[in-house]
This record gives C-alpha cells, sequence and structure tokens, in this order.
C-alpha cells in the first residue's frame, strides 16, 4: 500500500513539473512571436526615421536624453553558391586571413552521436581529444 501511494505522489508531483514546463515553453513561443513582431517594428521605424533625417539633411539630434545619429555601414556576405569561389578568391588575393574554417555545431554533434554509438557509447580517442561531447537527456513535447 505504501508503495502504491508513493508512486502517486511520484507521478502528481511529475505531471505536476511536466503542465510548468509545458507552460514556459508556451510561454516562451508566445514571446518569440512578440520579438518577431518587435523586429519588424523596429526595422520599419529606423528605415523612415533614418530616411526622414537624409531628406531633412539632419545627421543627428538630441531626443529624451539620447542621441539619435546616422550610421552607415556595410553588410557583406558571399553570393548564392559562391561560398567556396569566395574563400578561393580572398586567399588568392593575400586576404587568406580573413577566411576561417567552420563546423556548424549540430552537424558535429550528429557526426559524433553516429561514432558513439559505432564504439559503445564513447568517441574515437583520435575524436575525444579535441572534442567535448556529452548526452543530455530532455523532455520533449508534442500533441498526443
Amino acid at each position: 500500500m505504501e508503495d502504491t501511494q508513493k508512486k502517486n505522489v511520484d507521478i502528481s508531483h511529475l505531471f505536476s513539473l511536466a503542465d510548468k514546463l509545458r507552460a514556459c515553453r508556451e510561454e516562451k513561443k508566445d514571446h518569440e512571436s512578440c520579438v518577431k513582431e518587435l523586429n519588424a517594428a523596429i526595422e520599419t521605424l529606423d528605415r523612415e526615421l533614418s530616411s526622414g533625417m537624409v531628406e531633412a539633411e539632419c545627421t543627428k539630434f538630441s531626443r529624451g536624453g539620447k542621441l539619435f545619429y546616422l550610421h552607415t555601414g556595410v553588410h557583406a556576405s558571399a553570393q548564392a553558391g559562391k561560398k567556396a569561389a569566395m574563400c578561393a578568391a580572398l586567399k588568392k588575393a593575400g586576404y587568406g586571413s580573413l577566411v576561417k574554417e567552420d563546423v556548424n555545431v549540430r552537424t558535429l554533434s550528429s557526426f559524433c552521436k553516429e561514432q558513439m554509438a559505432l564504439n559503445d557509447g564513447n568517441l574515437p580517442d583520435w575524436l575525444a581529444a579535441v572534442v567535448n561531447a556529452h548526452e543530455e537527456v530532455n523532455v520533449n513535447i508534442r500533441k498526443g
């Protein structure tokens, strides 16, 4: 009888934790939606304000204890499908120091998971010497 009561208490505690986890994830999703809306509003307002300042030939002004000023920045990226060609061109022109090798974190995690499965839950020595990897247990939620 005692074991049954303990299991019921444990299960009800788990259910309580599950409800809290679900509520937090839903609240996070709501906030992410709000952040997307705010980012869109910020982008629109920034574009309108900067256009208005350029048109008024006003490079800066103070309002509410804050300085608003025009800033021109350059945003660059490789053309679609030309990342390797861009890296090669930079290296050829003597700017190889700008090029960094990179491995996507999710790709590396998937690769490590495969290697661990092939090696009784352990990374091969050559990989363990250069990579930190650990298993993490989380709870996923889906519509039931």
